[in-house]
């Protein structure tokens, strides 16, 4: 009797272990999901504060810092007063002072890699702006759309004057030199890979075309600054969904 009666004990004391060891990982378990959920906000409210700035020029402490990204689109007009100080590329295209180093960087470094890419439109003045609008808008009129819904289309594909990237100097489309032996898929695989290295995002990426209001562009790539590029890039989200973020985050601190 004296002996059941311990080997009873000793199974309520082997079960209760069990049921704390249980208990105990479960716990940990949530504990741990929710450190990885809360991750991205805590990087972003760690890393950026009121007036914050980043480096432009890679990894060179010392050169001249720019604001965090401006948000330029169809509700974000470019800054009054916005000025750009524009390096010349040739071929009549040119992009702001500041990202030319990254520019030529990661075309050199895709050139490298058997990934010819070029520049096919870069900086556009008020009226260069204009004019690209305006021969949107008579395509798609002919092709039979009216005036009205030729607009809308176009709007879709192109920015109206002041509310443009490429006026600001920060955005660039690019193009395959030779798209007969490169497929330009290809070359778009590279760029969504490896821009970030350069301080580069895909400004308009897919499925998030009813946030950006523009179409995907694999092409169009926008510099923001390595690390924001590549917080961007692991965050998976698009400049709009940072730049709240970062500033629920700054709100939050």
């Amino acid at each position: 009797m004296y002996l059941k009666k311990r080997k009873k004990h000793g199974i309520y004391y082997v079960t209760a272990l069990t049921v704390a060891a249980a208990a105990a990982i479960i716990v940990s378990a949530i504990i741990f999901a929710y450190i990885i959920a809360q991750a991205p906000a805590r990087e972003i409210a760690s890393s950026y504060s009121a007036g914050s700035h980043f480096d432009t020029q890679g990894a060179d402490s010392s050169a001249p810092a720019e604001q965090l990204p401006i948000l330029v689109n169809g509700t974000n007009p470019i800054p009054d007063g916005y000025a750009v100080s524009l390096t010349e590329l040739g071929d009549g295209n040119a992009v702001s002072s500041d990202i030319y180093s990254d520019l030529c960087h990661m075309l050199d470094a895709a050139r490298q890699q058997g990934i010819a890419l070029k520049v096919n439109s870069s900086y556009r003045t008020a009226q260069d702006q204009s004019d690209i609008m305006d021969d949107k808008i008579n395509a798609f009129v002919g092709k039979g759309y009216s005036h009205s819904e030729a607009v809308k289309l176009a709007q879709r594909q192109v920015a109206p004057v002041g509310y443009s990237e490429h006026q600001t100097g920060l955005a660039v489309d690019l193009t395959t030199e030779d798209y007969r032996t490169l497929p330009a898929q290809t070359a778009w695989t590279w760029l969504s890979e490896h821009c970030s290295e350069y301080g580069f995002i895909i400004r308009y990426p897919k499925d998030k075309e009813s946030i950006t209001g523009i179409s995907y562009e694999p092409w169009h790539v926008r510099h923001v600054g390595r690390d924001t590029a590549m917080r961007i890039e692991r965050l998976g989200i698009c400049l709009e969904e940072y730049i709240e973020l970062r500033t629920a985050a700054t709100s939050a601190q």
